[in-house]
């Protein structure tokens, strides 16, 4: 189910009744039903405008709990989240794999503005 701001809460909380299995959304829109009882963290969205409500709404989850973070790119913004949030996470990292012998890789940190 996904759930976003723009379109009915209530039309939301309505289909929260039936059997989710997965519920993805914008952090203000999850945080809207959480506060509400409806649902857990079930999106994570780390970019830095998201951050405090995802941090609002692991404030309503359980302290005895599991997380799950997936994510194709390993910025600092995952890395930090990573240490704030899971004690004890099981990493699995690819990009070593993926650089083949003889290459050299870099990158450059540019700011949005510089794209």
């Amino acid at each position: 189910m996904v759930s976003t701001g723009g379109t009915s809460l209530k039309d939301d909380i309505m289909r929260l009744y039936q059997p989710v299995h997965l519920l993805a959304g914008t952090p203000g829109r999850i945080l809207d039903l959480t506060k509400k009882g409806i649902c857990m963290l079930a999106d994570k969205l780390l970019a830095p405008e998201f951050q405090p409500s995802v941090e609002q709404l692991i404030r309503y989850l359980p302290a005895s709990r599991q997380l799950l973070l997936f994510s194709a790119t390993f910025p600092v913004t995952v890395k930090d989240f990573k240490q704030k949030y899971l004690p004890r996470p099981y990493v699995i990292n690819l990009m070593d794999e993926l650089t083949l012998k003889g290459i050299t890789q870099y990158y450059a940190f540019v700011e949005e503005r510089q794209k």
